[in-house]
């Protein structure tokens, strides 16, 4: 009879060993997926910067390639003065 109640509590013991196995699986599971959640947002808002910077270089290079244009047609409009 004691070595069914010893029998008893050793099985009782790693049911609940595994219940505190399983618990701790699916909590770090949880952590895991929250993580991974947080840096695909992050990557996605360094993603969406990167592009901004790009955008903004690519316009500003724009007006200075206009610019730069401009100038080059007035010099060329100013050399021509000059010869005449």
């Amino acid at each position: 009879m004691l070595l069914l109640q010893a029998g008893g509590r050793l099985i009782q013991e790693l049911q609940a060993g595994l219940s505190a196995d399983a618990h701790a699986d699916r909590a770090r599971a949880r952590r895991c997926f929250v993580c991974w959640k947080q840096a695909v947002s992050e990557g996605r808002v360094a993603v969406m910067e990167i592009e901004q910077q790009q955008a903004t270089w690519g316009k500003i290079n724009g007006w200075l390639a206009e610019v730069a244009a401009k100038q080059q047609a007035q010099a060329k409009v100013g050399e021509g003065e000059e010869v005449v």
